[in-house]
Formats: structure tokens, C-alpha cells, sequence
């Protein structure tokens, strides 16, 4: 990598555009820049551009350099009304956009060598390839360990403080992004002493750093929205640092008026999580909170609210074996139903499985206190007690109890004993300052690690922890920055306040859906979900969700909010929350089987889900009415979906093993015909006749197969009549129904699922599983040949009742099989779970006695072991040589 040349990087591009000059000719290299815009203009990016472009003037706020008057005080550098904001910083966060996150391999780099480089990411963000320059110093020091990364990150870091040392114009957004990424290398400590020195001190120079920011809060891009964050995520990280440093060389200087200045874009920035972040960073100077993190520094921000609200969660686990970090500075909390993440300066640093092991045992440590120090709580308790009644009037007066706690140290130093707190004897300990709790539970774990050692659990690994996060496809660096910074404290606590809800509470999928949703649309569509899922909590938000890759479907839910009374919308809202769930088993369940085809598993539940779509978006939602149909389709849908997963599971217990792929491309619905739009259910009704006729003509007689047409027919017009299809890739491969008849029995009929099919063992299995449901309550009959009830009675269960020799005229003869499972059988064992059925078919030998059959069937039987047998039932068909026999097989209770 070779340094550039002096004369390439002009020291200040636009200092004629400040002092108010004509612009000069462009340089060659903005000559290269404006050359290659054609791909841009037609962009994502591009278009955003032209949108700000034509934002008038005065909307703009024109500019926001700012430089000292002759008093001393900043103040808006004077320009005229008409001159655009975007003109320059356009080119300035294009080209940084253009490059954003490009993957870089690690070269050797020599700072001293890349001084030019480095001074043209300082001063000239529109220096040809800037993204490339600040990623290819961000791998270098990316490489080797972490110590390794701390000390190269560092060197990067005074190599900027010289450059800006020697220079009296103001650092661009580009130095920003950069130094951001630096901090994130060095796992988020602040940044070095000596540069924070010289961005803090004053310019002579003004840059259009304020502008840069404007534009990119304003563009609302996947690129400039991430870029937007980073630059952010800097500048509260250095405000923080000079809030805790007590080196008073470090002034606020100009760089931190931007704040005043940035106020004006709160309402010109689209996207919803960027607006939040900033009015977070502006709210950051306020050093008091009067409600969560009252006189801390940097009390006002949201990661620092964050760390408070979750201490007790931290102490928690940390009493659980996962006793890591600083209580205060790294909270250990639930990030999921399954798994707690551990956080360093706001950042979601490592992902642990959740630990289900008993806490310590407090008590012991209790029992072990020498007497004497019991008077602590006296003492304390009462100038806890002052400090809550005064909190109100000064919000400082809360960490007052710390003076009790810290003079209680001191003496355990110098007498060398040890003492826990036990926090039951504290009064209102709810309602302490969250640093005096947090004193309190760091002075409880250092007493476990001074008798037990630090702990060393181990986290998710790596792919792991992306398989979590992105189970469909694997996560790109820009991917994985765009989750930790959507899971950052700060942000965890923004969906907490904006929403009501914690996240959790659930799965990674649904947060990752979630926040992909607020993160791209417009605020206002934002703020309507917010007070829908405040009204209707966790199963409007999964509702929601479930339908939002269909936007159509997710609109009809709010909808239903709007039009619906709560009780009825929340009870319809309960029923997507069960199937969401069921959902999240499938996908949990599929994930374990499959490993590495989480694309394929995804496939799977979205087929399940956009029934759910179908149904809301078939229907109108205007009464109560309206709400019952779709409720019971839902409950239905709901059924399905469990029959798909017990059916499933019910094959891999078999060690029967389907191709996901087939899975994939397979769905499963049950329909009443009536239900269906009349455009669908025409449809659908000629694609079941046309393939019942070919099914059926290729094994059964003529009028068989028309009789079985016939009864299909009349089921489409049946209210109490369901079909169930199998579909793969769309085409219906497989279908039965089950009619309910007025004596409340089941009649099974229009069965045509395939051997050879492809998804006919899945068919098969949920048939089964539809039986078994079915039958558990009601009697199920069915009408079948000689040579599919072996199939039925093995299969599904049925016993042989009857012989109609000539099945409705046909000429045919069929044999009624059912279930009855409230009918007594022959023999009935003192166990209900000891009795099984067994039913088997034996052809005749001219049996004319009974002597003689029971002779041969004893003969039979005995060949297929020990168990006892017992007839309930037989035909003997002496023109056809052949006789059925129902046997019931029971094992006698132990």
C-alpha cells in the first residue's frame, strides 16, 4: 500500500465554499469521484439523495459549521439563506456509503508510511476510496490477538492525534467512523488521552462535520442508517469519557456543540431507531436523571439506564457461576428465552447459554458474619430511609446510603474479616439508588471470589452464536454489526421505554424480525405499532410479526385493532400467538434434525405461516362475526400445524427419514369448501375431482370410482365437511376428507394418498395423526376393499365390522372398518394402558365349524407369539373362499 501524494490531497477542498467564494475548479480527484455517480444515481442511495435534494432550503437549517466569536462564545457561521446543506456533504457521504463494510483481506501497513492516507480520512472524506482506506487500517489492526488489536488500535489512534496536532482544521465524519470502529477493535474502551486532547481542541478552521452528520441522519439507507449509528456511538462514547475524566486540559471544546446544533435534525431524521439514538446523545449531557440513573455520569443516557434497570438480573446470574466483569460496567442479562448476554460499555460482547443451577448458598455465607457487624443495617437503613424521602428534591441525595457501605469496607480492610450482606434485612431496597444496590452486590461477589475464585463459563462459540442470529444465511460483518448495535444496551432500553415490551422474551427470530422492521420503516408507522402493542402486549406484537412479510396480511391486523372491540381482537390475536409458538418449536425441533439447512427449515415455517396470512387477508373484519370465522379458521390452522409437527416427529421416532427439501416444498391444509373465496374453491374442487379420477381408475372398478366421485362432489357443498391437502411445490399430491355426520360419528372418505407420491409419508403421518385426534372423542368409519383394510386395521387402527356385497348398487363388494374407542372390548384388562390392538386378515380352507376355524387360527396365531388373542368378530365367505376375522389382542396387566 503506497502513500499518497501531497499534491492529490488538497488541505482544506472547500475552504473557498466556507469563506463564502465561488466554488474553483474541481481537483482531479473530485473529478474521479464525479465521473463514477451514474450507479449511484440510480441507487437506494442515489434516490435518497434526490429526495434530500429537494427538501427546501430553509428546511435544511443551511449550515452548521461553527467557529468562535470575537467573545469567545460558538456560534452559526454566517452564510447565505439559499446555499444547500447537501451540496458538499452529498459528496462526502456518498463516496463514504459507497464503500461501506467491504470486505478487506489484512495487509501489512506502515503508519508513518500512510501519514497522507491517514490525513485524507481526517480532512477529505471525498478522497477517492475512503471506505476502503478506513477498512483496510480497521483489518490491520483487527489481526492477531486481542492484546495485539488493543496496541495496533492505539498506534492508529495517536497517529490521528499528530495529524491533527499539526493541523488547525476540524476532523471530518470519516475520522469519526474510523475511530468508532477503533474502539470497537479495543472491545469499546474509550479512546486514547491524546487524541481525545486534540478533538476537544478549538478550530480555526471550520469542517462541514455537522453538515456530513445531517445528511447521513437524513438519507434513512441500510448504509448511511449503520454509518449513522457508528458516528454516534462515537461521539457518546468521547462525551462519556470527558464526563469521567478529571483532566481538565480535556475541554468540551467545539466538537460537542454539535450536540446544540444536532437538536434541530430530531425531527428531520425518517428513521425511527436513528432518531432515538441521537435525542439518546443529546440527552447524554444531563448528568442527572430524576427516575433511573440519577447523578451518574452519563445518567441520562439509555445504555447507562440499561445497566440500572437490569443490576438485579446481573447479581442473578452472577450468584449462578457466571461471576465475570464488573457488576456495574458489564450486566449480565436474558437475551432470550434460553440464553443471557454479557455486555461491556453498552455492547453485546458474548452470548451464554442460560444457567438453570441453584444460586449460592447465601445463607451459609449469612450464618458465617461475625455478630458485630450487624449493627451495618441499623445504621444503614436509616440513612436509606432519609434518602428516599429527599430523592424527589435532589435526585444526588439517592447515593447517599454509599457513605455506610464504603465505612463498612474500610473497616473489614484494616480488621481483614469478611462480611455478606444479606439484602433481606435492608428496608425499600427496591426503592435504593441503583448504585448503591450495585455497591452492595459488588461487595457480595467479591466475598464468593475471595472464597471460591473467579468463575470461567463458556460462551456460545462463534458460528454458534451467528446460527442464533441469522439462521437462514451466514452473517456478514456488516450483518453482525447491525445486530449488536440494534442489541446494545441503549438499544434494548429504547424498546423497552418505546414499546413496553422486553426482548427477551423472545426468540432471536422474532427480535431480529422486529427490529428489522422498526429499523426500516418511517417513524410515524412506527409510532402506530407502539400503541398497538401497547394495547395489545405480546400476542398482538407476535401476531404482527408473523404476518409482516406480508404487508398486506400485517395492515389487516391493525385493522382489526381499529375496528374490532379489544375483547374479540385480543382473543383473535391469543390465536396467532399459539400458532407463532407452535412455529418456533417446528423451527427449533427442524434445526436440531437438519444442521446447516436453517434456509430450508425457514421455508417450512413460512408455509405455515402464510396460511395465517391467507386467512386474515380472505376476510373482512368488521364484526363480531367476521372475528368467530376467522377465529375458528385459526384454530383450525392451529391444528395443522400440530398434526405437521407430531406427524413428523412421529416418522423420525420410526427412524423413517424425509428429505427437508421435501418438507420444504410440502404444505398441509384443511379446508371447508365453503370457506374458500368462490374463485379458489372452484378451483381447488376441480383439481381434487381430476386427480381422485385419475387415483381412482387405476385401482378400483368403474363404478367404484364413480360412486367415490359422487361423494366428493356432494362434500364440497357438506358445511360439515373437511378436506385435507397435501401440497408439494403447489401441486396437490394427496388428499382425504372427514365428514361429521348428525349422530355425531366421522365418516373418512375420499382417500388418496399415494405410496409412490412424493411427501406421502408425511401425508401418511399426519393422516394418522388426524385419525388418532379425531377418534379420541367420536367414532370414525369408513367404507374400504378387501385389499386396502389390511392397510387401514395395521395402519390407522380400524376394525373389520361388516361385509356389503354389493356396495350401492355397484355389484362391488366393500367392507366397513371403524374406531370406536368408547365401545367395551371382549377382553378388558385391569390397565388401560396394558390393552393394544393387533387386527390380521386369514383367507378360509372350506371351514364349515367353528372347531375347525379356531383350530386353524390357533395354529396361525402361534406362530406370531405368546400373546393372547381373542375373535370379536368374523365372515366367512364361502363363494369367494376367503374369511375376514377381527381379532383384538390384549396383554394381560402385570
Amino acid at each position: 500500500m503506497s502513500p499518497k501524494k501531497e499534491k492529490d490531497i488538497p488541505s482544506n477542498p472547500f475552504s473557498a465554499e466556507f469563506n463564502g467564494e465561488q466554488n474553483q475548479e474541481p481537483t482531479q480527484k473530485q473529478e474521479i469521484i464525479d465521473s463514477d455517480t451514474s450507479a449511484f444515481d440510480s441507487s437506494p442511495l442515489g434516490t435518497a439523495f434526490e429526495k434530500l435534494s429537494a427538501l427546501p432550503s430553509q428546511e435544511r437549517k443551511i449550515k452548521y459549521s461553527r467557529t468562535k466569536n470575537e467573545n469567545g462564545q460558538y456560534e452559526r457561521e454566517k452564510s447565505d439563506e439559499s446555499s444547500n446543506l447537501t451540496e458538499k456533504a452529498k459528496q462526502e457521504i456518498q463516496n463514504l456509503a459507497h464503500g461501506y463494510h467491504v470486505e478487506i483481506q489484512p495487509q501489512h501497513i506502515s503508519l508513518d508510511e500512510e501519514l497522507e492516507y491517514i490525513k485524507s480520512i481526517v480532512f477529505n472524506p471525498t478522497a477517492n476510496d475512503c471506505s476502503r482506506k478506513i477498512e483496510s487500517l480497521v483489518q490491520w489492526a483487527a489481526q492477531d490477538t486481542n492484546s495485539s488489536r488493543y496496541l495496533r488500535a492505539s498506534q492508529i489512534e495517536k497517529k490521528l492525534a499528530e495529524v491533527l496536532q499539526s493541523s488547525q482544521e476540524a476532523p471530518s465524519i470519516a475520522t469519526f467512523l474510523l475511530i468508532g470502529k477503533l474502539e470497537r477493535i479495543k472491545n469499546y474502551n474509550f479512546i486514547e488521552e491524546v487524541l481525545a486532547m486534540h478533538l476537544a481542541k478549538d478550530y480555526t478552521k471550520p469542517s462541514g462535520t455537522v453538515d456530513q452528520i445531517a445528511t447521513l441522519l437524513r438519507l434513512n439507507t441500510p448504509e448511511t442508517n449503520a454509518m449513522g449509528h457508528e458516528v454516534l456511538d462515537f461521539l457518546q462514547s468521547y462525551l462519556e469519557l470527558l464526563q469521567n475524566t478529571f483532566d481538565e486540559s480535556i475541554p468540551e471544546g467545539p466538537l460537542l456543540t454539535i450536540m446544540k446544533e444536532l437538536k434541530n435534525e430530531i425531527e428531520n431524521t425518517p428513521n425511527y431507531l436513528l432518531r432515538e439514538h441521537l435525542k439518546d446523545f443529546i440527552n447524554t449531557k444531563t448528568n442527572y436523571h430524576t427516575t433511573e440513573a440519577a447523578g451518574i455520569p452519563g445518567g441520562a443516557s439509555k445504555a447507562t439506564a440499561f445497566n440500572s434497570a437490569h443490576i438485579e438480573d446481573s447479581y442473578h446470574f452472577r450468584l449462578r457461576g457466571m461471576n465475570i466483569g464488573a457488576i456495574g460496567m458489564n450486566p449480565i442479562t436474558r437475551i432470550s428465552p434460553l440464553h443471557v448476554g454479557y455486555y461491556a460499555h453498552g455492547q453485546l460482547r458474548e452470548i451464554y447459554t442460560r444457567p438453570e443451577v441453584e444460586p449460592r448458598q447465601i445463607k451459609e455465607y449469612i450464618k458465617q458474619n461475625e455478630p458485630e457487624y450487624n449493627n451495618f443495617y441499623s445504621f444503614f437503613n436509616k440513612e436509606a430511609l432519609n434518602a428516599i424521602r429527599h430523592k424527589e428534591l435532589d435526585p444526588s441525595m439517592g447515593t447517599r446510603p454509599l457513605s455506610i457501605i464504603l465505612e463498612l469496607q474500610e473497616t473489614l480492610k484494616e480488621t481483614k474479616e469478611q462480611f455478606f450482606i444479606d439484602i433481606d434485612q435492608i428496608n425499600n431496597f427496591d426503592e435504593l439508588h441503583p448504585m448503591v444496590k450495585q455497591i452492595i452486590f459488588a461487595h457480595n461477589l467479591e466475598y464468593i471470589k475471595n472464597r471460591e475464585g473467579e468463575d470461567s463459563p463458556v460462551p456460545v462459540s462463534e458460528e454458534e452464536y451467528k446460527a442464533l442470529i441469522s439462521p437462514t444465511q451466514n452473517l456478514t460483518s456488516a450483518q453482525d454489526l447491525e445486530y449488536r448495535q440494534l442489541m446494545s444496551s441503549r438499544m434494548r432500553k429504547e424498546i423497552e421505554d418505546g414499546f413496553g415490551i422486553d426482548l427477551a422474551d423472545y426468540s432471536f427470530w422474532v427480535q431480529r424480525h422486529f427490529l428489522s422492521y422498526v429499523d426500516r420503516v418511517t417513524v410515524d408507522e412506527v409510532e402506530r405499532l407502539q400503541a398497538f402493542v401497547k394495547e395489545y402486549g405480546e400476542n398482538g406484537l407476535k401476531a404482527f410479526l408473523a404476518l409482516e412479510q406480508d404487508s398486506e396480511a400485517a395492515e389487516k391486523i391493525l385493522t382489526i385493532a381499529d375496528t374490532l372491540d379489544q375483547a374479540t381482537a385480543k382473543k383473535l390475536f391469543g390465536k396467532f400467538t399459539e400458532i407463532a409458538d407452535q412455529t418456533d418449536t417446528i423451527r427449533e425441533y427442524l434445526n436440531q434434525h437438519f444442521e446447516g439447512k436453517a434456509p430450508q427449515v425457514e421455508q417450512v415455517v413460512s408455509n405455515l405461516l402464510r396460511r395465517a396470512g391467507r386467512i386474515i387477508d380472505s376476510n373482512a373484519t368488521k364484526t363480531k362475526q367476521d372475528a368467530e370465522r376467522i377465529s375458528g379458521e385459526l384454530d383450525s390452522l392451529n391444528t395443522d400445524v400440530l398434526i405437521f409437527s407430531s406427524a413428523f416427529q412421529a416418522l423420525q421416532q420410526e427412524g423413517i427419514d424425509i428429505p427437508l427439501a421435501e418438507i420444504a416444498n410440502t404444505e398441509f391444509e384443511s379446508v371447508s369448501m365453503l370457506d374458500l373465496p368462490e374463485h379458489e374453491r372452484e378451483e381447488v374442487q376441480n383439481e381434487l375431482k381430476a386427480q381422485m379420477k385419475t387415483n381412482y381408475t387405476l385401482r378400483y372398478p368403474e363404478k367404484i370410482v364413480a360412486i367415490g366421485l359422487k361423494g366428493l362432489e356432494a362434500s364440497f357443498e357438506n358445511p360439515n365437511s373437511r378436506v385435507h391437502i397435501l401440497r408439494h411445490e403447489g401441486t396437490i399430491m394427496g388428499f382425504f376428507r372427514i365428514d361429521e355426520r348428525q349422530d355425531d360419528s366421522l365418516y373418512l372418505g375420499s382417500v388418496n394418498i399415494i405410496p409412490e407420491a412424493t411427501g406421502s409419508k408425511l401425508g401418511e403421518a399426519m393422516m394418522k395423526e388426524i385419525i388418532d385426534v379425531e377418534s379420541e372423542d367420536k367414532k370414525i368409519e369408513a367404507d374400504v376393499t378387501l385389499e386396502l383394510m389390511p392397510y387401514y386395521i395395521e395402519k390407522f387402527g380400524f376394525v373389520g365390522v361388516s361385509v356389503q356385497p354389493d356396495y350401492h348398487g355397484t355389484g362391488e363388494t366393500l367392507f366397513g372398518i371403524e374406531i370406536d374407542r368408547a365401545a367395551t372390548p371382549a377382553f378388558a384388562p385391569q390397565s388401560a394402558q396394558a390393552l393394544y390392538f393387533d387386527y390380521h386378515k386369514l383367507q378360509a380352507r372350506d371351514i364349515d365349524e367353528t372347531y375347525e376355524f379356531e383350530t386353524e387360527l390357533k395354529t396361525r396365531l402361534d406362530k406370531t407369539g405368546p400373546d393372547k388373542f381373542y375373535i370379536t368378530d368374523w365372515e366367512i365367505d364361502k363363494e369367494n373362499n376367503q374369511t375376514i376375522v377381527t381379532l383384538q389382542k390384549a396383554l394381560q396387566p402385570e
